[in-house]
């Protein structure tokens, strides 16, 4: 399967040409009347001491990016006019280090969750027809025969919390392992709430785990194959910053190895940074992998310092090859 999606990435991802701009005579002439008194630009000393200043974030920002909101007196993550518990003790909750903002991302995360599956008007019809069911008109707005579920690369203490949450009211979490730190749970999106799979609800839709799995991994493929990473070229080869803001940016590792192809065919590697990022390095050959891993290791590492929402940082060794060697195994 694996080799079939890294075909369909290849078809599928367009070629864009980017036209040339155009400036109005009007523009021109405020750019040339003004460029006297143009400020002087940065030094790259200053540049760098701004990159280098960590960036301050709130426990407040961390919980109103989610869509919560904090009552610290009481202790309590709040959505509407539901609450859920902390889970975690913070010292200061005016500037998160970046472990700290690790656990808080893992603990908002799942009152986020835990509180959406209270206030979601969820039905089985919402699983594979449109939410908005008006007429399409274009071919673009034909609805998914996969449904629009996706899967949600979490941290392990979110999907625990989760769990435990669901299982206190009769019902069994349906997820799969990703690695020793994270978990893939399975969401969608009813208006502003997310709706979590649990194995009682899949019966209701008369749908399999395994149908749901490979139905939500294809949906998050097509949702993915147009990210554009911002490139960068250094002397042992390539890196792609892939860094989306939908909150889906750690999860398209579970698209690897075929989401990079060409860092894959080269063995390279890729780093989860935080929810939002994922770092891919491609090595020009097979003497210079210890170093694109090694910067790698490094730059996600520091990128991590200044991100909002930081998973535990994890590597991920890529090999078409032995990415299938495993599959084969263990079919």
């Amino acid at each position: 399967m694996l080799k079939e999606l890294g075909q369909i990435v290849r078809t599928l991802i367009p070629s864009i040409v980017t036209p040339p701009k155009q400036t109005s005579q009007a523009y021109r002439e405020t750019v040339h009347t003004t460029s006297r008194t143009t400020p002087p630009q940065r030094t790259t000393e200053q540049a760098r001491e701004e990159e280098d200043t960590p960036k301050v974030f709130p426990l407040l920002r961390l919980a109103r990016g989610l869509g919560l909101q904090l009552d610290m007196e009481n202790q309590r993550i709040c959505r509407e006019h539901l609450s859920a518990p902390f889970t975690y003790h913070f010292d200061s909750i005016d500037n998160l280090t970046h472990q700290e903002r690790e656990a808080a991302t893992a603990n908002l995360l799942a009152a986020r969750f835990i509180l959406d599956q209270q206030l979601v008007e969820w039905t089985p019809e919402l699983e594979r027809l449109p939410i908005n069911q008006t007429p399409a008109y274009q071919k673009k707005d034909v609805p998914s025969s996969y449904g629009e579920r996706l899967p949600r690369l979490v941290p392990t203490s979110t999907r625990e919390q989760l769990e435990h949450n669901l299982k206190a009211q009769g019902k069994t979490l349906l997820h799969e392992p990703f690695s020793a730190h994270f978990d893939i749970i399975f969401a969608l999106e009813v208006g502003k709430y997310f709706h979590i799979m649990t194995v009682e609800d899949a019966k209701l839709c008369n749908l399999d785990r395994e149908r749901i799995i490979a139905d939500a991994r294809y949906m998050l493929f097509y949702q993915s194959y147009k990210i554009k990473p911002t490139k960068e070229t250094h002397p042992w080869g390539k890196a792609r910053h892939y860094i989306t803001t939908e909150g889906l940016g750690a999860t398209r590792a579970i698209l690897l190895p075929d989401f990079d192809i060409n860092a894959s065919r080269e063995d390279g590697f890729a780093a989860i940074v935080s929810r939002d990022y994922l770092l891919a390095v491609e090595p020009n050959s097979p003497e210079d992998r210890d170093a694109a891993k090694q910067w790698c290791i490094n730059t996600a590492q520091e990128a991590q310092l200044q991100e909002r929402y930081p998973h535990q940082f994890t590597l991920i060794g890529l090999s078409i090859d032995d990415a299938i060697a495993d599959i084969e195994d263990n079919s």
